[in-house]
């Protein structure tokens, strides 16, 4: 069941004794999942949250809105996944088996749009039991899940909805009103997991099981009755387009692509790079600035022929050095926001390209690591060369390495689910399928 797309999107605001167990037993768990934690950006635990993240692999999102539902909204935007699963840092799943159930049932039965799990409290004494027992009938019996059940939705209906609304209480009470609402007429399901999750009960130390849960039972009667009103986010401050700047080598069988040439020979290999290469191209928003750096430094001729039709506005050879010096080369040619492409992941998409420069008006850099330890994609705000200062390339160390550089600059840096680049031919198979669809097409 491994191939099953889902996306786990963790919430947290100054959590990480917490998000660090949580993430322990997810990786153990399903170490092929993304995760992306949303993090309300409070001052006291951003370090060692974004630690704990590089530490198991995983995206991090600075929201700029402190409120959970604004958080979960923000990380599903990132998902790409049929399924979004939506966890408490204090949550986590029970055992493998509550997993291996989870995928089951949702593959089982495809008329199934959304759930929750039964849900154990610990610690827990009678109390705390007794309202675990009715919150997992409630669950099996009316579909009525609360947040810390560890709500899944498919992705679809979740952006057909609209996702959370704005609201700062009970956002979780609403949208699965909604998709109860959703999914009667149309004979879909909400689906019910055990065995299920365990959640911490610390928030019930300050005044106890008892008075806790009726202060909370109060709440939602008033919520249910009177509603709760919508916040006004503030407007998202808009990034200035970006230059989108692709460090290229001619097409020359035999010069590229030389690992994957092994496999399929040289020609095949420079024709998978061509088209990778003009892939990439037609992800880029059209009001971006394109900018390609292309070595060797006879290739003008052969660059422009071959990418002028595809949206590229200036062509410069790469200047000597190793490839630090000519990034910084690169980047200090421009101003403003710079974005660092390779041409060798299909998957870095046009959605995924607008997300990153939206992104930028919150966060001073973006990167996107590849699954072998470098990266695919790195946005700036704006350029420091320090950025590319005594990285050790082309091994697996360089997307760490880069993350350290950044915390060291003071910039405050959104890392996004890993994707791979080319290389080997399982990776062009992928690949193939990928461009195969014609996906995000300008």
């Amino acid at each position: 069941m491994s191939d099953l797309s889902i996306t786990v999107v963790i919430p947290v605001h100054r959590d990480a004794a917490a998000l660090r167990t949580t993430l322990d037993r997810l990786r153990e768990c399903r170490p092929t999942w993304p995760i992306i934690v949303v993090d309300s950006d409070h001052a006291e635990s951003r370090d060692e949250i974004a630690s704990i993240c590089d530490g198991f692999h995983t995206a991090l999102i600075y929201s700029p809105v402190g409120q959970r539902a604004y958080q979960m909204n923000l990380g599903a935007k990132h998902a790409d996944t049929e399924w979004i699963w939506f966890l408490h840092a204090d949550t986590v799943p029970a055992s493998y088996v509550t997993l291996d159930e989870f995928e089951r049932t949702i593959i089982d039965d495809k008329r199934i749009i959304a759930g929750g799990f039964q849900r154990r409290f610990e610690p827990s004494g009678l109390f705390l039991r007794m309202t675990s027992r009715w919150a997992d009938w409630r669950g099996r019996t009316h579909g009525l899940y609360l947040g810390d059940q560890a709500m899944f939705v498919r992705r679809d209906v979740f952006t057909q909805l609209g996702g959370f609304p704005p609201i700062d209480k009970f956002e979780d009470v609403a949208i699965s009103r909604t998709l109860i609402r959703h999914a009667a007429p149309r004979r879909k399901k909400i689906a019910h997991i055990t065995p299920g999750i365990i959640t911490s009960a610390r928030r019930f130390k300050a005044l106890g099981e008892i008075l806790t849960t009726l202060r909370d039972l109060w709440w939602t009667a008033k919520y249910l009755i009177q509603g709760e009103p919508h916040t006004n986010y503030p407007a998202n401050s808009h990034s200035p387009e970006p230059t989108a700047i692709l460090m290229l080598k001619a097409p020359r069988p035999g010069t590229v692509k030389t690992r994957l040439a092994k496999t399929i020979g040289d020609d095949a290999a420079c024709a998978a790079y061509r088209q990778m290469v003009e892939h990439q191209l037609r992800q880029i928003p059209e009001v971006w600035k394109v900018h390609v750096f292309y070595a060797p430094h006879d290739a003008e001729a052969e660059m422009t022929d071959w990418l002028a039709s595809h949206g590229v506005d200036q062509f410069t050879p790469q200047c000597g050095g190793h490839l630090g010096d000519r990034l910084s080369a690169a980047g200090e040619s421009t101003t403003g926001p710079v974005i660092f492409l390779g041409g060798d992941s299909p998957w870095m998409t046009k959605i995924r390209l607008l997300q990153t420069q939206e992104l930028l008006s919150n966060h001073q850099a973006v990167i996107n690591p590849a699954f072998d330890g470098g990266y695919t994609m790195l946005a700036l705000r704006n350029f420091d060369p320090l950025v590319f200062n005594n990285i050790e390339w082309s091994t697996d160390t360089v997307f760490h390495k880069t993350i350290q550089r950044l915390h060291t600059l003071g910039w405050k840096t959104a890392r996004l689910t890993p994707v791979s680049d080319v290389d080997t031919i399982d990776g062009w198979n992928r690949a193939r399928e990928l461009l195969s669809q014609g996906n995000q097409q300008k």
